[in-house]
């Protein structure tokens, strides 16, 4: 396995992981500490910076992976997380509801989270066996 692919696929996992938790915690803790509400204006610019990562880094590092592996199940994967993100980065915030685009973002999230495990693993295998 290539460490350039390795470190990309960690690198999306991480990020995904980090989206998640910024969907998850960041309306937890408006309602708790509601005078801190203008981290609310920089939530849009943050998804905006996650997405210009995740996209090339999951592309990248899927595309390098599979084909070693040859799975299109993994890359199906990765590129449905991607484009669910995507769609709720570029049309969430005019078009869905907050609960929604959250939603979204966590369901891509994961799926790019398993999908870079999944290559991860099936790169490590695939490299053991030649």
């Amino acid at each position: 396995m290539s460490r350039i692919q390795s470190a990309l696929d960690k690198a999306a996992v991480g990020v995904s992981l980090v989206c998640s938790v910024h969907c998850l915690v960041l309306p937890v803790i408006l309602s708790v500490l509601p005078t801190i509400s203008a981290l609310a204006a920089f939530e849009e610019h943050f998804h905006g910076a996650l997405l210009y990562f995740i996209l090339p880094t999951s592309v990248l590092a899927l595309y390098l992976g599979c084909r070693k592996h040859g799975s299109r199940k993994v890359m199906l994967a990765g590129l449905s997380g991607v484009s669910v993100i995507w769609f709720g980065g570029v049309f969430g915030h005019d078009f869905l509801s907050e609960e929604l685009e959250r939603g979204l973002s966590i369901v891509g999230s994961v799926l790019i989270a398993y999908s870079h495990y999944m290559n991860h693993k099936l790169c490590k295998h695939d490299c053991h066996e030649h």
